[in-house]
């Protein structure tokens, strides 16, 4: 009936809504309704709190990660452009490897930091309400099947009913 795999959790589609409830069963009713009332199942997503609660154990390495891989990219852009100024300056060989360490410095801070910030997720977004929410959610290309949604959805009471686009920023109805 819904689903719960994470296979919409890439990307957004262009027309989206989400119905956040208190309890999961609330939510599974929904997902029920938005059945009974011809939406597709593909479409569905049902959010579970307790399910992303374990995978929010993840977001630590996955900040790690990103600020390694900023780090290492800050790192060769620091170094190349401590290089660059060198040449470009035509001085000896000793401020040639100050350059480069002090690009080598700037570009690891830099870097690590703007990894690790993108990879956190962004209050206010379709991303923090599935990691912490239950409810459901409908996916699709065209606008006229999330009004479906919208009209099967408010009866339900949910206590967030919002659409997003592709970006994920959500806006309350």
């Amino acid at each position: 009936m819904a689903s719960t795999d994470g296979s919409a959790r890439e990307r957004h589609a262009a027309h989206n809504v989400v119905a956040v409830y208190p309890t999961l069963e609330a939510a599974r009713r929904a997902a029920a309704a938005l059945s009974e009332a011809g939406v597709d199942a593909v479409h569905i997503e049902l959010m579970d709190r307790q399910a992303h609660e374990r995978d929010d154990r993840a977001v630590p390495g996955r900040v790690g990660r990103r600020a390694a891989i900023g780090a290492g990219i800050g790192a060769v852009v620091g170094v190349l452009i401590g290089l660059l100024i060198h040449l470009l300056a035509d001085a000896p060989v000793v401020p040639e490897i100050v350059g480069a360490l002090i690009g080598l410095i700037v570009g690891v801070g830099l870097g690590a930091f703007y990894g690790g910030a993108t990879a956190l997720p962004r209050e206010g977004t379709f991303s923090t309400i599935r990691s912490s929410r239950n409810g459901v959610a409908v996916h699709a290309d065209t606008a006229d099947l999330v009004d479906q949604a919208v009209a099967t959805l408010r009866p339900t009471n949910p206590e967030l009913l919002a659409r997003f686009g592709t970006n994920g920023e959500l806006h309350p109805l």
